[in-house]
């Protein structure tokens, strides 16, 4: 008797360890912004905008991710491509005027648009 509560302990353990960790692994998951975000070599678009505020550059199409520096409002901004990221949100990837600072922008951060962009090659 005494073997079989010890197993039937360790067994309850384990799962409720295991269920714990599952748990664990997939709110973290959930949580972070899937960062590196392939890179993109080649302008598809004939588009440009300016920031209709201080707008920060992004090393991928998520808030969350790095930043490449903040532009100020009214900088203009040459537009490569676009995606449509996991949130639903689209995001500009291309270059800002007078640089050759690459990075990506949210739509929500661009007035004045003009020209046309296509989306970015996955992958």
């Amino acid at each position: 008797m005494g073997f079989k509560r010890r197993a039937a302990s360790l067994l309850t353990v384990g799962a409720t360890l295991g269920i714990s960790l599952m748990g664990f692994s997939a709110t973290s998951a959930n949580a972070a912004a899937p960062c590196g975000f392939p890179e993109v070599v080649a302008n598809n678009s004939s588009a440009s905008f300016y920031f209709n505020k201080n707008t920060t550059l992004r090393r991928d199409p998520y808030a969350d991710c790095d930043s490449k520096g903040v532009f100020a409002k009214g900088q203009r901004f040459f537009v490569w491509c676009y995606v449509n990221n996991f949130n639903g949100n689209t995001w500009y990837y291309g270059r800002i005027n007078g640089t050759q600072t690459k990075g990506w922008v949210s739509s929500n951060s661009v007035t004045g648009y003009e020209g046309s962009s296509k989306k970015c090659p996955q992958g």
